[in-house]
């Protein structure tokens, strides 16, 4: 009686399965860890792979909402480690074209605690003032590369989710993948 108690302490509900043991998620992200190398970004379609389409714990929309979080993350670093003088209070993050992954990008905090404001604007070749960081989704390459041309020497950070080859000289460049970045 004891040991079915201990061994469902052991267990949680995943997405549709009944229950998971933890010695199974142990077990299965150990072997992602052993066969996989990267950070997170790096191992989110050998993730996906397992635990969507194969073990089925997590639905498709869960693991998207998991990459948002880490393009959220990833784009933190870039906000954090550039630098405005005077420093943007709130820091104004523009998403121009239809994005995949900026989904929370509002929950960024700085490193100084500091918070950001998102708000999305039209694609054109000029970006309205107050953005400090443009976000650029999928975008017409034409007009991707005259907007980036535009705010060159103008204090704005440029990061562009779907440009793999990095074509357009936006300061970073997502790499998409199969269910990540």
């Amino acid at each position: 009686m004891q040991k079915a108690r201990a061994e469902s302490a052991h267990m949680a509900t995943v997405s549709g399965r009944s229950e998971v043991s933890l010695w199974f998620l142990f077990w299965t992200f150990l072997k992602i860890g052993s066969i996989a190398f990267g950070g997170f970004t790096a191992l989110i379609s050998v993730v996906e792979n397992i635990i969507v389409r194969k073990q089925k714990l997590l639905e498709h929309e869960d693991m998207l909402d998991g990459v948002s979080l880490a393009t959220a993350r990833i784009v933190g670093s870039f906000i954090d480690y550039a630098r405005w003088t005077p420093r943007p209070d709130p820091l104004v993050v523009c998403l121009v074209g239809a994005t995949s992954h900026a989904g929370r990008l509002d929950e960024i905090v700085q490193a100084d605690s500091r918070g950001v404001s998102v708000r999305g604007v039209a694609p054109a070749a000029l970006l309205p003032s107050g953005c400090n960081v443009a976000y650029f989704g999928r975008l017409d390459s034409v007009v991707l590369r005259q907007t980036l041309i535009a705010v060159r020497g103008k204090g704005v950070l440029t990061i562009a989710e779907n440009d793999p080859q990095c074509r357009s000289q936006a300061m970073f460049c997502l790499r998409p993948e199969r269910g990540g970045l």
